[in-house]
């Protein structure tokens, strides 16, 4: 498992009851012995180009609806002689967890207006102090929690094949295409020497899936799919003001008058 952010665990009474467990048994094909990898939890961690962290998430024992360190979580160890289930040696609280003073909770959860804005991973509040101990936790050195980045997989199935800039902030994670520096904002137009975004036909000798990311799963669909359009997203870039809002005309084709825009629909 992988989470971008922090992974916080926790129960507001017991520090029991979360158990996290091993991908199957220890005698299991997809456990072998010395590769403890296939029931990692990884957590994600940003580098400057200097090596220093420009994040780095936290394994915090909490809750983020109460805001509070409380609880505590048990995950099982894989060793070379064997699996080690035990309480004593496979449970996490505020005591032994990642972080040595944390202010509350969600100071450690991410920023959503910059994820969602800028791409930016960032936390929402001050950084929390990083528990030295936990380089020596039988957690991290035995490859059940730690620190690695990940290459996000780049869905864009939630938004139409519109030709345009937006929603989100950028494309695929590629830094040239970002909307900051392309300089374009949300609703842009996007111009037609961006045929990366736009093309619905691959270039001849590519891969025929290459086609535009803005809107990248419809476009699939144009090709080879079938689409499912439904929402007044059909209406896209369109006035709003040339549908029906004269009220005779309204009250004649029994649309209410309180919802101007339901022909929209």
């Amino acid at each position: 498992m992988h989470t971008e952010g922090s992974l916080v665990v926790g129960h507001p009474r017991f520090d029991n009851r979360f158990q996290s467990y091993l991908v199957s048994s220890e005698n299991s094909c997809l456990v072998k012995q010395g590769e403890p990898s296939t029931s990692e939890n990884t957590i994600n961690v940003l580098k400057d180009t200097d090596g220093s962290d420009i994040f780095r998430g936290q394994m915090v024992i909490g809750r983020a609806t109460s805001d509070s360190q409380t609880g505590g979580a048990i995950f099982h160890l894989w060793k070379a002689e064997g699996a080690v289930f035990n309480e004593a040696n496979t449970k996490i609280t505020p005591d032994n967890d990642s972080v040595s003073f944390l202010a509350s909770v969600s100071d450690l959860l991410l920023d959503p207006v910059l994820l969602f804005t800028k791409d930016e991973t960032k936390s929402r509040g001050r950084a929390a102090s990083i528990d030295p101990a936990w380089a020596d936790s039988n957690f991290l050195k035995d490859g059940r929690i730690l620190n690695s980045s990940s290459s996000r997989p780049y869905i864009d199935d939630f938004y139409r094949a519109d030709d345009r800039f937006g929603p989100n902030p950028g494309y695929a994670g590629r830094d040239g295409l970002l909307l900051s520096t392309l300089g374009a904002k949300t609703g842009d137009e996007i111009p037609g020497d961006k045929p990366e975004l736009t093309q619905n036909v691959a270039p001849v000798g590519s891969d025929p899936l290459d086609l535009g990311l803005d809107g990248y799963w419809e476009r699939r669909a144009w090709r080879e799919g079938m689409r499912a359009i439904v929402g007044q997203r059909l209406e896209l870039g369109g006035d709003p003001l040339s549908t029906v809002t004269d009220l005779k005309t309204i009250d004649e084709n029994k649309l209410t008058d309180d919802r101007p825009h339901q022909s929209l629909q």
